[in-house]
């Protein structure tokens, strides 16, 4: 592949930090062809300097070094751009998962056959959702992981079994063209992908490219609730049975009765008392690992140089 590209890193992401220039150096040896612009985030004013770049370039691909808020960030300033490619190395890489892209190896060997896929997004209000937002449980600890001084995969799994001892339950509307629900659940998600960064599968019957999005309410009342969520989220087995509720839509209105804590693919947005949810068929490509996707997410993969 020839072209200009551009790479962004996130230094910070994860448990290690991210050498930029390294990096960029394994991205040219597998695209030699590649003219390679190299954006580290800061963390402040990055979404502005990034829509510049865009401004100022014609990318043939972005490459995202991080998790899924620096996806989220570099799709939020490249909409329908051009092709993008995840290198994982966030804390929780959910996104890269739900697209065959388990590692970083995973994303290097998947650069060299630049296979992709158009994918859908939802929009929630004004803000893009590339892969899972929710209220209550997982907000939550969310906000309790960005306040400890550990970070990684680790610190993750221990946030979550503290968590699921002390989130409390909450009360949501969910307003649809048929009718109203009034819902309880210790965790409301709103999912375009199937599985959270810990490998934990909430929502099993998901495509990236239906055309549809999902909402899950997850209501743990006994024991045997707890062990399914539990296991899940730290072995990654399917989360199932009576403790599910879900709904497929392509549009809705959901009412936060308690001021339950929301975060969009890992970027924590307060309380909202309401928001409006859309599905947008297809708006962006990203580059998969092909050999790592399972058949259920039924993606057509086509090849980027073709």
């Amino acid at each position: 592949m020839a072209g200009q590209a551009l790479l962004i890193v996130n230094p910070n992401a994860g448990s290690e930090a991210v050498d930029a220039t390294d990096l960029a150096a394994e991205v040219k040896a597998i695209l030699p062809g590649l003219e390679l612009d190299v954006f580290e985030t800061k963390g402040e004013w990055d979404e502005e300097s990034l829509k510049r770049r865009f401004r100022a370039s014609q990318y043939q691909l972005i490459l995202i070094a991080g998790g899924d808020g620096t996806v989220k960030l570099a799709a939020d300033c490249a909409w329908e751009h051009c092709p993008m490619a995840i290198l994982p190395l966030g804390s929780a890489n959910g996104l890269a998962r739900c697209l065959g892209i388990n590692s970083l190896d995973d994303a290097l060997q998947a650069l060299g056959k630049m296979e992709t896929v158009g994918m859908d997004g939802i929009m929630i209000g004004d803000h893009l959702c590339l892969h899972l937002a929710d209220f209550g449980f997982n907000a939550n600890l969310i906000h309790r992981f960005e306040e400890g001084d550990s970070r990684g995969m680790i610190a993750y799994f221990k946030s979550s079994l503290a968590e699921l001892f002390s989130t409390e339950i909450s009360q949501f509307e969910l307003e649809t063209d048929r009718g109203k629900i009034q819902i309880e659940a210790h965790m409301l998600v709103i999912a375009n992908g199937d599985r959270y960064g810990t490998g934990a599968v909430i929502n099993p019957q998901s495509s990236l490219a239906d055309g549809w999005f999902e909402v899950i309410a997850v209501h743990v009342q006994d024991v045997e609730d707890l062990i399914q969520l539990s296991k899940g989220l730290i072995s990654g087995e399917k989360v199932d049975g009576k403790a599910f509720r879900h709904w497929t839509l392509k549009n809705c209105k959901i009412r936060n009765l308690s001021k339950a804590k929301f975060q969009i693919d890992g970027e924590l947005m307060g309380t909202p008392s309401e928001i409006v949810v859309r599905i947008e068929p297809k708006i962006f490509r990203f580059v998969v690992n092909a050999q790592n996707l399972k058949a259920e997410l039924d993606l057509r993969v086509e090849n980027l140089d073709s």
